[in-house]
């Protein structure tokens, strides 16, 4: 937008190449698509899915893709192998390589945090309440149906992302 009213305003405008940001979207897609996996195991306790095998599974699985190899690592322990307050230890989080730098994820807690599902005892609640504007935040058809105990929030963020990735395909 910013370089057509450059052009009509006849302003020198000097385009720059922006960096193929695809290998970075794919390995924050499979990160995603990863994290569902492990929070839907959990919720329906099958096997023993933790926030470090969940985290050694991104890792592993990025190790065996020369091009996510690059984007997605593993974490590297400071202090002479001891654990630190500032930074997770092995299968604690993974790095990033953005086109502006490292940015490093603590995995702890993700699969939790990953469910968006209310308690069905708060959801009914919730539909059961006599506040007109309380009652119309529940969820009355997921109540009704006994709908899985899963919601993911990692799927929301997936189609931002390929939102992002249409977006970015039209500059």
């Amino acid at each position: 937008a910013e370089q057509e009213l450059y052009k009509r305003e006849a302003l020198p405008w000097v385009g720059f190449p922006l960096p193929d940001a695809t290998p970075v979207f794919t390995a924050i897609g499979q990160v995603f698509k990863t994290l569902d996996e492990y929070s839907q195991n959990l919720m329906n306790r099958v096997g023993n899915p933790t926030d470090k095998s969940f985290c050694q599974k991104l890792l592993d699985d990025a190790n065996k893709d020369p091009v996510r190899r690059e984007v997605l690592r593993q974490v590297k322990m400071t202090g002479g192998g001891r654990k630190s307050c500032a930074g997770p230890g092995p299968n604690e989080g993974f790095i990033i390589r953005h086109y502006a730098g490292p940015v490093e994820y603590k995995t702890c807690g993700w699969l939790d945090k990953n469910n968006d599902r209310l308690l069905a005892e708060c959801e009914e609640l919730i539909c059961d309440s006599s506040n007109s504007l309380v009652k119309s935040l529940g969820d009355e058809d997921s109540l009704a149906s006994r709908a899985p105990l899963f919601k993911s929030i990692s799927k929301k963020y997936a189609k931002d992302l390929e939102a992002l990735l249409d977006t970015l395909s039209t500059c």
